[in-house]
């Protein structure tokens, strides 16, 4: 952590070199803004619990509606209306009428390069001597397929 000592800044008591406070000026100026860092921490906020990540993954693959996003996920219908209404307040989802059904789909396909980035993460994370087999489906999109394909092929 920088100090103020005499009008210098140390870290720790240590005079930094030019070269060092060049870099976390540069660093510094490439920084998104505070308010775009807070909006991201709420789409990784979508991902912090599993069930909307099922959801996140299952409407990734293709729209669904709340008794088939449920029948996939095994919970109820309410609870998975629960969990929908979270993720269209963090902008996550979004919803459409078709008859007399609703189909959520994910707002954009960011979302899911970086749901398909997280898990191949997490299973390269945690398998990391074994061939990552986590999203096969994510060998035909960009992101984690660029990685499954270099791996697999």
């Amino acid at each position: 952590m920088a100090h103020k000592l005499e009008g210098r800044e140390t870290w720790a008591g240590i005079e930094p070199s030019a070269s060092s406070l060049d870099r976390v000026a540069s660093v510094r100026k490439q920084l998104p803004s505070d308010e775009l860092f807070a909006e991201a921490t709420e789409t990784f906020a979508a991902l912090a619990d599993a069930t909307r990540a099922k959801i996140i993954c299952s409407l990734s693959i293709t729209d669904l509606n709340v008794s088939e996003l449920a029948d996939v996920v095994g919970m109820s219908h309410s609870a998975v209306s629960h969990q929908l209404r979270t993720l269209r307040l963090l902008r996550v989802v979004r919803s459409r009428q078709e008859g007399s059904a609703m189909y959520y789909s994910l707002v954009d396909s960011h979302l899911k390069a970086m749901f398909e980035e997280a898990v191949y993460h997490a299973d390269h994370a945690t398998h990391p001597y074994e061939e990552t087999t986590a999203i096969p489906e994510a060998a035909s999109s960009a992101g984690a397929a660029g990685a499954l394909t270099q791996e697999q092929g």
